[in-house]
C-alpha cells in the first residue's frame, strides 16, 4: 500500500472511532420501518413528556396509533441498549452497493439533550453489532406492547 492511502485509510479508521455518545440524558427514541405501502410495517416512539412520564407509541402495518404510558424508566433501558450495542457510531445512512427503485427503508433517530444518533437506510442495514442493537430495542419494546 502506497503512503498517501495508508495515511488516509488511517485518518478515515480514527474518524470512525472517533464517534461518541452524545451528551446529557436520553429525551427520545424513533424507529420507523417501511415498505412500499402506504403505513410503515412499524413504528415506535418513546417520548418523555415534560413532567417526567414516559410515553410509547406504535404502529403496525395499519396506519392506527396506539399509545401507552409507561411506569417504567424505558428510555433509561434504551439508554444502556445503546451503549452496549454502541449505536452512537451508526451511520448516517445505509444504501447497497446498486440501485433498487422498490423494498424497505427505515430510520432511527435517538435524542439526546445535547445531540442525537440519527441514521437509517434504505435497502441496506448497518453492521451485524448495530443491527442486533436495534432489534433488542425494538424486542424490549415489544415486550411492553405485549403486557398491555
Amino acid at each position: 500500500m502506497n503512503k498517501p492511502l495508508l495515511i488516509l485509510v488511517m485518518l478515515l479508521s480514527l474518524s470512525c472511532c472517533a464517534a461518541k455518545k452524545p451528551g446529557g440524558p436520553i429525551r427520545s427514541y424513533e424507529y420507523s420501518y417501511n415498505n412500499c405501502m402506504a403505513y410503515p410495517v412499524v413504528s415506535y416512539q418513546v417520548v418523555q413528556g415534560s413532567s417526567g412520564a414516559q410515553t410509547l407509541n406504535w404502529s403496525k402495518n395499519d396506519g392506527q396509533i396506539h399509545a401507552v404510558a409507561l411506569e417504567e424508566d424505558v428510555l433509561g433501558k434504551i439508554d444502556g441498549i445503546v451503549k452496549k450495542y454502541r449505536l452512537y457510531r451508526l451511520r448516517d445512512h445505509y444504501d447497497p452497493p446498486f440501485e433498487v427503485l422498490d423494498g424497505y427503508s427505515w430510520h432511527i433517530a435517538i435524542g439526546y439533550t445535547t445531540d442525537g444518533i440519527y441514521s437509517g437506510g434504505s435497502n441496506a442495514w448497518p453492521s451485524r453489532r448495530h443491527t442486533e442493537g436495534i432489534s433488542a430495542i425494538n424486542a424490549y419494546l415489544e415486550s411492553l406492547i405485549a403486557t398491555h
